[in-house]
């Protein structure tokens, strides 16, 4: 048997393969070195106989320190179609539902007790990069969460942990979270928001994992700028939470909160300069003259051009019930003046074209003519002033020319005087009768007749006359109306241009100045 195992030795030395206990085993190559580096052997050494199931304290009855911070990148424009703020994959605001959507980074860091070596013993190596799926993790779940609570980045094992020869740990997830954000939109666009990300222990108490934020602020050096919101202030806050069911045990939550101001130059430009505009349209309708009949059409068509002006801005408007904007306030106040505007305009023309002339009443000749018009200073607007504040005069004047006309006697008798050769020539009609009568008769003859003659005459005058005075009567009331509507006219082009004016002011300055400072109010 022995020159059998000689044999079968020598054979497995040529082919290289010896077979001890029924196993083939290969030899290490001549001349190749050992292919297990430093850093495979710790890995192997440390995972050996790890556990990630349990936390990572040699005494259970100590917690885990684990320290949170939030890296934000950059904000992004507003989509006005779908209301949603994008932000290049990094932050989005929806408006309609309220919610904002960050992208950045953590960084989690916590020291892990069985994750320990001496650097001499691994060729002076002091941290590794392994994988997030091999160590026990912290279970960080978004309280605010809309979409999941457990981000899915801090279930990815493609964002790998880096360890240090002391134990501690830091591992970096990114991506999108999406968290709920309660907006506040009483001073669109003019408004500030502020929205937070809530982070906290889902599982652990604050007894076993106390979580806590490692910085004060978020920090903003990757930080680039948006062309809509402004960050005004960020802020790292922690605190303990106590729930009903256990009011004795802490469950620790971490807030990154960012305030927001919007920027408003684009709303500026595109809602509230062409709503300005077309309300001093309306206030330009007090300027046309009544008589060219184009001042309805003109009002009705700057509240059509209203109408289709918000309809093209509803959309970019925020969809909130909890509260009216001031930009919807604005636009409400013009929508409502040019409303009244029209009823205004259709007041001027009932009294500039009034059917029925009647004498301008008392009252309002004294509120039009005495006051309005002093204060507007259209006193030459009012007809016949000088008549209307010296009736004494006019009623005198008046009565002379009356006098005047009702004096047939004075008029015959110089008639008589001036016709009385006419009436004795050839074609006077009496001449045959002073042929036979005496000279007396003749001269009672004649004289009748011219009476008759001038009574006639006199009455025509007196008819005329006064059909002439009834008319200037009735065209001066006439234009005592237009009076009246002109000077009504220029009091609602001041009153709706005063309205515009302080409106504007009220609604796009002092609103928003008295805003309180978002960042005051915690």
């Amino acid at each position: 048997m022995l020159h059998i195992w000689i044999v079968y030795c020598l054979f497995g030395c040529l082919f290289g393969t010896v077979t001890v206990t029924g196993e083939e085993t290969k030899p290490a190559a001549k001349g190749v070195p050992n292919r297990v580096s430093q850093e495979e052997k710790l890995i192997k050494d440390m995972f050996e106989d790890y556990d990630s199931r349990s936390r990572p304290k040699l005494n259970s009855s100590e917690r885990v320190e684990v320290k949170v911070k939030f890296v934000l990148m950059q904000l992004n424009s507003l989509n006005e179609k779908s209301q949603v703020l994008a932000t290049s994959g990094w932050m989005e605001v929806d408006e309609k539902i309220q919610i904002l959507a960050t992208s950045g980074w953590m960084e989690v860091e916590w020291q892990d007790e069985r994750l320990t070596w001496s650097p001499e013993d691994y060729g002076n190596l002091t941290s590794v990069v392994v994988s997030s799926q091999l160590l026990w993790l912290p279970d960080i779940a978004l309280q605010n969460s809309a979409s999941e609570i457990y981000h899915s980045s801090f279930q990815d094992s493609k964002f790998r942990i880096s360890i240090w020869n002391t134990g501690n740990i830091l591992w970096i997830p990114g991506g999108k979270f999406f968290t709920n954000c309660e907006l506040d939109i009483t001073y669109f666009p003019f408004d500030d928001q502020k929205c937070m990300l809530h982070f906290t222990n889902w599982a652990y108490t604050g007894l076993q994992v106390n979580l806590t934020n490692s910085v004060s602020v978020i920090p903003l050096d990757n930080y680039k700028l948006n062309g809509e919101w402004d960050i005004v202030k960020t802020k790292a806050t922690r605190e303990d939470v106590f729930f009903y069911c256990c009011p004795e045990v802490p469950y620790p939550a971490v807030y990154f909160t960012i305030y927001m101001r919007r920027k408003f130059l684009y709303h500026l430009t595109n809602i509230v300069t062409p709503c300005l505009m077309l309300s001093i349209l309306v206030a330009v309708v007090f300027c046309l003259p009544p008589d060219d009949g184009e001042k309805i059409a003109l009002g009705i068509t700057v509240l059509l051009s209203f109408s289709v002006f918000l309809l093209l801005i509803a959309e970019s408007m925020p969809r909130i019930s909890e509260s009216v904007p001031v930009i919807s306030i604005y636009l409400t106040i013009f929508m409502a003046m040019t409303t009244v505007c029209i009823f205004w305009t259709v007041l001027v023309l009932n009294l500039h074209h009034r059917t029925t002339v009647t004498p301008v009443p008392k009252w309002l000749r004294v509120i039009l003519f005495n006051c309005l018009a002093r204060m507007l200073c259209m006193r030459s607007a009012v007809p016949d002033y000088e008549k209307k504040h010296h009736p004494e005069e006019n009623s005198v004047n008046n009565d002379e020319q009356l006098t005047r006309l009702t004096r047939s006697d004075h008029v015959g008798m110089r008639l008589s005087k001036r016709g009385r050769g006419s009436f004795t020539g050839d074609m006077s009609p009496c001449r045959c009768i002073t042929t036979n009568h005496n000279g007396e008769a003749n001269k009672d003859l004649e004289k009748s007749y011219s009476n008759r003659l001038l009574e006639e005459v006199v009455d025509h005058l007196r008819c005329v006359t006064e059909k002439r005075m009834e008319e200037e009567e009735i065209e001066s009331q006439r234009a005592e109306w237009r009076a009246a509507a002109s000077i009504v006219d220029r009091f609602f082009f001041l009153l709706s241009l005063a309205i515009i004016i302080v409106s504007s002011i009220v609604v796009l300055v002092c609103m928003p100045m008295s805003k309180k400072d978002i960042t005051s109010i915690d």
